[in-house]
């Protein structure tokens, strides 16, 4: 018997050709304009207002540009708070990317380098692009084991252990307001003896000052070192203790909030004058401006971090040049306001310096970490160390003869100086890896309590200048602010369990229920 089966009727084919299209985003839709802008318009117009002097390799600078650009415009439309990646690729974008697009198209090095060797430029490009892989595949690395490791589940301990975990630290308020004490005292010291009126002085001034009081020993360095990070640490830390304080019980806490709010007002002073735009680096005021903003909210929302992390890109473009107009006067002698004129200037030397340092191991050999030795071991006196290793960026212009030696040394440079090739992948594919970690405990602690951690708020900014280098003139400065940071946590307790902390209480009902989160105690 044959069963008839009756025929599904036929649609109009207008009706059969329509298929839904899925709806994108408003963020996605923010992060193909971003790279749309920084991918493809911007190196568009910079090889239009630029002459090709034939040397291809500006393709590898091209590359850079878009794998930059890429990795951030995913930030943006992600909208995680990735402090330490937006920091890394907005340097890596322009210093590495941008700068030598147009170095190599107009076959023009910055004055400071102007012999800088062109037959190394292709070993450079690839140099620099085995860095970014490297770090991407540690960014790779990290997600992965990440998403197969659940927040919930990853414990370890007691539930107070895991709760250390999950929220990267909880202030003592005696630890804090002790250190703002300190830091207006030193500070106040500091200043009287330099002088109070910073404004007033030029950075070459405000430098020679600081050398005639101090000396160009340790005991010097670290005291130049201290003035401004100990008092950074306090303003950021007074920050978050009187928003935790607020949030916590207003009422209970009316005293200490009014004994924080008493001490900041002066150190917010002291910050401005100590670390002011005109007799400080770029780098270092870039550093206070910007972990303050993140101290009061700056990326409290993703939006905010969107907006925050495009203006960073611009600033570091169109401002960084400009930002340096009271280095030798104090009538303000502005930069090129030209932007293609900016990234042929001295300011923009990262890649330059990286071919440098490709030339001095050709020379040379790999140093194997005899100049990260001295990283280490910057606070050693040279007095009693005469073959302390010397600063990089010092160390390439004396092998290159340029009378010049304030120089940078980027972070691929002190890599492949240290560890040759592969040391260099191996650190960049540990850094991408160890990155993506802070990164995601941090944006952790952002949506959980609206900012960051201490060090959270200065550490990636600050990330600038270790990209840029030298290491060795950097540590100083690092060591200064990490011990700092350290010193106001409150000490871990793992034999008594405490009532929860006014950190604690702040965490939302929903993270807090999704993962044990809490303070140090």
């Amino acid at each position: 018997m044959t069963t008839i089966r009756a025929a599904a009727p036929i649609r109009p084919r207008t009706e059969r050709a329509l298929v839904p299209i899925p709806e994108i985003s408003a963020s996605a839709l923010l992060g193909v304009w971003v790279f749309v802008a920084m991918g493809v318009l911007t190196p568009s117009v910079l090889a239009g207002t630029t002459s090709s002097h034939g040397d291809r390799w500006w393709f590898g600078a091209l590359l850079i540009i878009v794998i930059a650009a890429g990795r951030f415009a995913w930030l943006v439309a992600a909208g995680e708070r990735r402090l330490f990646e937006m920091t890394f690729w907005i340097y890596t974008y322009v210093f590495m990317g941008l700068a030598p697009m147009a170095q190599i198209r107009e076959h023009t090095w910055a004055a400071t380098v102007n012999r800088t060797d062109w037959t190394l430029v292709g070993p450079t490009v690839a140099l620099v692009l085995a860095g970014l892989f490297a770090y991407l595949a540690g960014v790779a690395v990290a997600s992965v084991r990440g998403r197969r490791a659940p927040e919930a589940t990853v414990v370890r301990g007691t539930p107070r252990r895991a709760a250390a975990d999950a929220i990267t630290e909880d202030l003592s308020y005696g630890r804090v307001v002790l250190l703002a004490c300190v830091a207006i005292a030193f500070n106040a010291v500091y200043l009287q003896r330099v002088g109070f009126n910073q404004f007033g002085m030029t950075r070459i001034q405000a430098y020679e000052t600081a050398l005639a009081v101090w000396g160009e020993g340790p005991i010097g360095i670290l005291i130049r070192s201290s003035v401004g990070m100990i008092i950074l640490v306090a303003v950021v830390a007074l920050i978050r203790m009187r928003k935790i304080l607020r949030a916590a019980d207003a009422a209970v806490n009316r005293g200490r909030i009014r004994v924080v709010t008493v001490l900041l007002i002066p150190a917010l002073v002291l910050l401005v004058d100590t670390l002011n735009p005109i007799s400080n680096a770029r780098y270092l005021s870039g550093t206070a401006i910007l972990a303050v903003c993140a101290a009061t909210g700056a990326f409290a929302t993703p939006n905010r971090f969107r907006v925050v992390a495009v203006l960073f890109v611009g600033a570091l473009v169109v401002l960084f040049p400009m930002a340096d107009a009271f280095r030798y006067s104090l009538d303000g002698e502005l930069g090129s306001v030209n932007p293609l004129e900016s990234l042929l200037s001295p300011d923009y030397d990262s890649f330059a310096q990286v071919d440098n340092a490709v030339l001095v191991v050709g020379r040379e050999g790999v140093h194997y970490g005899h100049q990260f030795v001295g990283v280490l071991l910057w606070w050693f006196p040279r007095a009693a160390w005469p073959d302390k290793p010397m600063d990089t960026g010092i160390l390439i212009a004396d092998q290159r003869g340029y009378p010049f030696t304030n120089l940078s040394a980027p972070l691929w440079a002190e890599t492949y100086l240290n560890a040759g090739f592969v040391g260099t992948v191996v650190i960049f594919l540990a850094l991408g890896w160890w990155f993506y970690r802070r990164d995601t405990k941090l944006d952790r602690e952002i949506r959980a309590i609206g900012l960051p951690s201490v060090l959270g708020c200065i550490l990636p900014f600050y990330l600038l200048i270790l990209l840029r280098g030298s290491m060795l003139q950097a540590m100083s400065y690092l060591t200064i602010l990490c011990l700092c940071a350290l010193a106001v946590r409150r000490r871990p307790s793992r034999d008594v369990e405490r009532p929860p902390s006014a950190l604690q209480r702040l965490v939302p009902p929903s993270l807090r229920s999704a993962t044990p989160i809490g303070g140090r105690s």
